[in-house]
């Protein structure tokens, strides 16, 4: 009996977490430095291998890749996430422990893309648009502090809670320049938002005596290009190679300080921000019901910089010395059990945080 369309995914991911610290913290530090949230369920339940896809997520991993998609497409990718932060410590001044639970769970929709190949005469050329969610800011953090002052403990708590993402909105394409050789380019528009609320409140013998409250708002707006090569060296094997050059944001800032009731300070302000290229490379190979695929990128975060606001560029070498060179690698594999066309999936992925 043969159960036509029926796929299993199995997702084995095993991932090294980029600690991106909120810019309360450190200026220096860079939110969406090696912020990368993946496109494609198969994608992703490979281990985010997407160098050599061959459907609509190609038009954000590998755009060359397009031109093997036979016919019209369209994919609609949905997410579910969720955040939790449990926390219990001794808190003296308290006269008890001080317990910090938390969570947030969201579903939404992280991506739809159309594909269209043109017709031709020989070879093939496509044609495809989409929107990703690429960036993702949401998480929560809890921290407690005592300090010791001549035998009066003061004390405090910080309860982060970031929301928002960013989209990337692409139009590519891929064309055959020969029967084994690809090629293919994006273009991208990025917008979103991070919001970001901290609230502190202090305890001084136990009694509270501030409520101090902060809100930031960052709205991004940037655009960036990619292109891509897709060779095949034989019917099993087959190799692609991308470059993603550099991404400029145009970031909006606003944020506000309350101590109770009272505003106590607001700011707005502007600048750029400028991303480093993205250089990847990956490979497939093909064994009868085995699939089998490796990605590789190569991102220099030091080279980030800021501008349009003097301020900010001051920080610039702070990000140089904050941040290093990272490597990020993954490897999928997929089986597909014959007579039934069921298919299982795996895979594993590193992503070193880009902080030193």
């Amino acid at each position: 009996m043969k159960y036509s369309g029926l796929i299993l995914i199995l997702a084995a991911g095993i991932m090294i977490a980029s600690p991106v610290a909120a810019s309360y913290l450190n200026n220096a530090n860079e939110v969406i430095a090696g912020n990368l949230s993946g496109i494609g369920a198969k994608e992703m339940a490979m281990g985010g291998t997407g160098m050599m896809s061959i459907d609509g997520s190609s038009l954000f991993y590998n755009p060359a890749n397009l031109t093997r998609v036979p016919r019209l497409e369209f994919m609609l990718g949905m997410s579910y996430q969720k955040y939790k932060t449990d926390m219990e410590t001794n808190a003296p001044s308290l006269g008890t422990s001080y317990d910090a639970n938390d969570s947030r769970a969201n579903t939404r929709i992280s991506s739809a893309i159309m594909t269209i190949p043109y017709p031709t005469y020989r070879g093939s050329l496509v044609f495809a648009f989409g929107v990703g969610r690429t960036t993702d800011f949401d998480r929560i953090s809890n921290f407690y502090f005592e300090e010791d002052n001549a035998g009066e403990i003061t004390a405090t708590s910080e309860k982060v809670r970031e929301t928002g993402g960013i989209n990337q909105w692409s139009f590519g394409f891929g064309v055959d320049l020969s029967p084994r050789v690809a090629f293919g380019g994006s273009i991208s528009l990025y917008h979103g938002k991070h919001k970001l609320n901290l609230q502190s409140p202090l305890y001084t013998a136990g009694s509270l005596v501030s409520d101090y409250e902060q809100f930031l708002e960052y709205r991004y707006l940037g655009y960036g290009a990619k292109i891509g090569l897709g060779m095949q060296l034989s019917p099993r094997i087959g190799i692609g190679m991308a470059v993603e050059s550099p991404v400029a944001f145009s970031i909006d800032q606003d944020g506000s300080e309350v101590d109770g009731s009272d505003i106590s300070y607001y700011s707005t302000t502007e600048y750029d921000l400028k991303k480093p290229f993205v250089f990847s490379a990956g490979a497939i190979g093909r064994f009868d019901y085995l699939t089998l695929m490796a990605d590789i990128d190569y991102t220099d975060w030091s080279q980030m910089s800021y501008s349009k606001n003097l301020a900010m560029e001051l920080l610039s070498s702070d990000l140089e010395d904050a941040y290093r060179e990272v490597v990020r690698f993954r490897i999928g594999a997929e089986y597909v059990i014959p007579n039934i066309d069921l298919a299982l999936r795996g895979g594993f992925f590193n992503d070193p945080p880009p902080l030193q």
